[in-house]
């Protein structure tokens, strides 16, 4: 028998809170950076921060001169990188208009919003909007994911833009070093078909993969890590390992 969504949900942010307090104890030296985010509120992320700080030393966002971040959402990841390193370009790749206008409004004059979600090519496909945008993706949500995290099941469907990235970002506006990031919700691979133009010009790749199939047709680990070693990258590390809430 499942447990109810409101108990998972519970589950979930005692163990953020719980994995938070322990890192924090065990990394002294990301108090005054957690402290200087708290201050800016709808600019930081604490989980983010977290990420951040596993990075290192792989990637340290202090060095970076410009973030390519694809499906930046309210622009949790690239905000909070930011504060670390305010002459930082960020380039926001993202579909959602509610997350397009949010993202505008904080973005600010060094850096763009591009409209579109990343694809092999341009045209227009179905997303797939979650009751937490965060979850939204232009894949069909699995069963497992809807029992899983039942309080991110799809609510609604519209008509978003989609391009390649290679497309729309110009190689000639990248200050290196240059990290993109990609979490679009198991369309990862379609957006890396879709940077080819753009990954000689990239010197480090954050990308999410997913182990179990909560989205239909979802990018395997095996493909995004061999499709990248075949490009001339290699794996660094892994900065954050998510569990399930109902057994970890």
């Amino acid at each position: 028998m499942s447990s109810s969504p409101r108990l998972q949900r519970y589950r979930g942010a005692w163990s953020k809170v719980v994995g938070y307090g322990s890192f924090f104890a065990a990394t002294p030296g990301a108090v005054p950076e957690l402290l200087t985010g708290a201050r800016h509120r709808g600019e930081f992320h604490v989980g983010e921060l977290v990420k951040i700080h596993r990075m290192r030393p792989a990637v340290d966002v202090r060095t970076l001169g410009t973030l390519i971040d694809v499906g930046a959402n309210r622009g949790q990841f690239s905000l909070t990188a930011r504060l670390l390193n305010p002459g930082m370009r960020v380039i926001a790749v993202e579909p959602l208009p509610a997350c397009i206008a949010h993202l505008e409004s904080v973005i600010g004059t060094d850096g763009r919003v591009i409209p579109v979600a990343a694809g092999e090519r341009a045209g227009e496909v179905t997303f797939f909007e979650a009751a937490t945008d965060k979850a939204a993706s232009t894949l069909p949500m699995t069963e497992v994911h809807r029992s899983e995290v039942p309080w991110a099941a799809v609510s609604s469907e519209l008509t978003v833009r989609t391009d390649r990235l290679d497309a729309v970002v110009e190689p000639g506006e990248l200050r290196g070093p240059t990290l993109l990031k990609l979490d679009v919700q198991g369309a990862e691979l379609e957006a890396l078909h879709g940077a080819e133009g753009l990954l000689p010009h990239v010197d480090h790749i954050l990308v999410e993969v997913g182990f179990e199939e909560h989205y239909e047709g979802h990018a395997a680990p095996d493909d995004i890590v061999r499709h990248l070693l075949d490009r001339g990258f290699s794996i660094s590390g892994g900065a954050v390992l998510l569990e399930r809430h109902t057994d970890g």
